[in-house]
């Protein structure tokens, strides 16, 4: 007879199960996925989500969701399933994003050359959208429009053109952002990895050397979105290159170290690697340097 929830998965089939301290983590065997980590199962209640399609629920009905399920557990068993305790209810406070309106990007001044002089094409510019802001909270400063899935307008990312901190400014709720997937996200799926970057400067130098597969953090932390994001596009690997900070208190180097740690409750260990830039950012490097650098991961 099972006497615990680890009893059960192990029944309907769940041999491979990850002890992520609460909860066990694993690969659902109701769906196709190559994502050891996809599936998050209490241990306590049995409640469980799929971070594959943002779905989740009761023992019970994970249960029924496998073919051979309750065929498998006796009527004590399934008596026993019913009688562990449920998760305690806790309404949650749901913020809604920000959308702001698309008339305010026909009053981006179309001056790349700022970017240009940094070696990115007007080309690969134009892409984008961005432009020069002659006024308001970003004004002088080199905008990007930030636009979700649904192509709704949910931020500002502005470079600034002189030497004045900050160097990045951020209108939105960057928190919510997965930029450029809007953009990429059909080479991200084909190539079946990602290349996480600091800013947008780094996204576009990667991106002039044909490297496309990547997602922009808007500093060094990941956010829940860009995870929520990496489980749906179920991605081999993970490659995190923030900035080579040796001369700068280490700080790029050290956020890689605990962004590796961060994304492991997430994704199997060997799926997540470490490779800064050979230069203090991607921006620094030619493109010749930065194919070099790519050469040398291990995809």
């Amino acid at each position: 007879m099972i006497e615990s929830i680890k009893d059960v998965l192990h029944k309907i089939g769940y041999s491979q199960l990850i002890d992520n301290g609460q909860y066990f983590r694993t690969k659902p065997l109701y769906r196709d996925s190559d994502n050891p980590t996809s599936l998050s199962i209490d241990k306590t209640t049995g409640d469980w989500y799929d971070f594959g399609t943002n779905t989740g629920g009761k023992l019970l009905q994970f249960i029924h969701l496998h073919s051979t399920g309750t065929s498998i557990l006796s009527v004590d068993d399934l008596n026993k399933v019913q009688s562990f305790q449920p998760v305690v209810s806790h309404q949650v406070e749901i913020q809604e994003q920000e959308i702001f309106s698309k008339d305010c990007l026909v009053r981006l001044l179309k001056d790349n050359s700022y970017w240009n002089n940094r070696g990115i094409s007007n080309e690969t510019l134009e892409i984008f959208s961005g432009g020069v802001a002659i006024k308001g909270k970003l004004m002088n400063r080199y905008v990007f429009p930030i636009f979700n899935e649904r192509h709704d307008l949910v931020g500002f990312s502005g470079r600034a053109l002189q030497n004045f901190n900050p160097k990045w400014k951020l209108l939105g709720s960057k928190s919510k952002w997965s930029y450029p997937l809007i953009f990429n996200k059909p080479e991200i799926i084909k190539n079946k990895y990602v290349i996480l970057v600091e800013s947008i400067g780094d996204m576009l130098a990667l991106w002039e050397a044909e490297i496309k597969n990547v997602l922009v953090l808007f500093g060094i932390d990941i956010s829940s979105s860009i995870v929520t994001s990496l489980i749906k596009l179920d991605v081999n690997k993970i490659v995190l290159a923030l900035n080579n900070d040796k001369d700068n208190n280490f700080i790029g180097n050290i956020a890689s170290e605990n962004g590796k740690k961060f994304l492991s409750k997430f994704f199997d260990e060997s799926q997540i690697l470490i490779s800064l830039p050979t230069l203090k950012d991607f921006g620094d490097m030619t493109v010749e340097e930065i194919n070099l650098w790519k050469t040398n991961l291990p995809l």
